[in-house]
């Protein structure tokens, strides 16, 4: 079975796509209609990335992350992921601006994603390389 997790829209993502919106507006009442649209055309980009992100674990150990209809696919085996962290950034008073989880692959090769639920799909990945470690031995 497939195991599909949703990305989380984090404050700095909405904070840029505000801002852009303001110019767009911005751009519109003062004439500058090619600005507007490309910056149009940009917060489409945005907003579409922002909430078609997703991460789906599949039934033959691949780890698919989708990053909006615009962006390439990228698929991992589970066999390469070396080890996967739950990391969080700057620290202010007893609170971290955001946290997100971070995979090695190869050597020097890292992804950082943020799922909805970090501590979930940790342990989803865990259990699905237990298994497929399990599967392999039994052979």
């Amino acid at each position: 079975m497939n195991r599909t997790f949703h990305s989380r829209t984090r404050w700095d993502q909405l904070f840029l796509t505000l801002i852009i919106t303001a110019i767009c507006f911005y751009m519109v009442w003062e004439k500058q209609i090619i600005l507007a649209t490309v910056l149009t055309i940009l917060l489409i980009i945005m907003i579409e990335r922002i909430i078609h992100t997703a991460y789906m674990l599949t039934t033959d150990n691949k780890l698919i992350i989708k990053r909006g209809r615009f962006s390439k696919v990228k698929i991992i085996d589970l066999e390469l992921i070396k080890d996967i962290q739950l990391k969080s950034t700057t620290k202010f008073g007893s609170f971290y601006l955001t946290s997100y989880v971070l995979i090695l692959c190869k050597p020097k090769e890292y992804i950082a994603i943020t799922p909805a639920n970090p501590q979930r799909f940790i342990e989803a990945i865990i259990k699905r390389k237990e298994h497929y470690i399990d599967d392999d031995f039994s052979e």
